[in-house]
């Protein structure tokens, strides 16, 4: 094999392993420890003498004394209290590594010092989604069981009580006692579905699409609210208005019952 040739062979070996090991510093998922091993094992294979050496890629901690695994060939920092380093063997106990080689050694270090702290990174969001993800879950129990709390008292207590004031009240109160009962039920329901235009609506714009959704007439909701048939009209041509229901075939009560 000519030089050009043995030249070219070392090349294409240089190739084969960044092509291995882009992967592993961009999008590997897995723990550090076997990074670290494929990383070194791609960075071997890649020397001219795979053979005549060993190495060995290890997170330290400031101080720390590691004997047995060799030279220290270069260090990339993790944070103040850890380092990444490469340990060479040399089994002739003689440096035969080239210029290329070394460069290739001290910039895959960095790179996988920056692959660990992506890991970390990412196990640290994974761990604060898993307690956000716990808490929102206990959250939720605790409301249903609030949820359930409200729905006794209100059956046990308010529905019965409603129904003494329906033997006792006037006519035109009834409607009024309906209203009530229908909003105590949303309370322990998904809400009313009229809740959807609080932020469109005023509250007395609310109130009157509360009677409207149940079929009530602008006179009955005018003695309901103590106001004038003629101000009930208004807030039902204000409320289309701002619903954009204006020149459209859609009646009121249609639409927020469809809501």
């Amino acid at each position: 094999m000519t030089s050009v040739e043995s030249e070219l062979r070392e090349r294409e070996k240089e190739l084969d392993c960044l092509y291995h090991l882009s992967p592993l510093f961009t999008s590997y998922s897995g723990a550090e420890e076997p990074l670290l091993k494929r990383v070194t094992l791609e960075l071997s294979k890649a020397m001219t003498n795979p053979k005549a050496l060993d190495m060995k890629l290890k997170i330290v901690r400031e101080g720390e004394q590691i004997v047995g695994q060799g030279n220290i060939f270069t260090t990339s920092r993790l944070n103040k209290d850890e380092k990444l380093v490469l340990y060479i063997s040399f089994f002739n106990n003689e440096d035969i590594l080239v210029p290329r080689e070394k460069n290739l050694l001290i910039s895959a270090v960095e790179l996988s010092a920056i692959a660990v702290q992506r890991l970390r990174n990412e196990a640290a969001i994974k761990g604060k989604n898993a307690t956000l993800t716990e808490l929102l879950t206990r959250l939720q129990n605790e409301r249903e069981k609030d949820a359930e709390t409200i729905q006794v008292k209100i059956q046990t207590f308010l529905f019965p009580l409603l129904n003494q004031l329906r033997q006792i009240l006037p006519d035109q109160n009834q409607i009024l006692l309906s209203l009530i009962q229908t909003e105590l039920e949303n309370l322990t329901n998904k809400g009313s579905k009229l809740n959807s235009l609080l932020g469109i609506l005023t509250p007395r714009e609310m109130e009157v699409c509360s009677f409207v959704a149940k079929g009530v007439g602008s006179k009955e909701i005018a003695n309901c609210l103590n106001i004038s048939p003629e101000t009930v009209e208004r807030h039902r041509c204000t409320i289309r208005k701002k619903l954009k229901l204006n020149g459209k075939a859609i009646n009121l009560q249609t639409y927020l019952i469809n809501l």
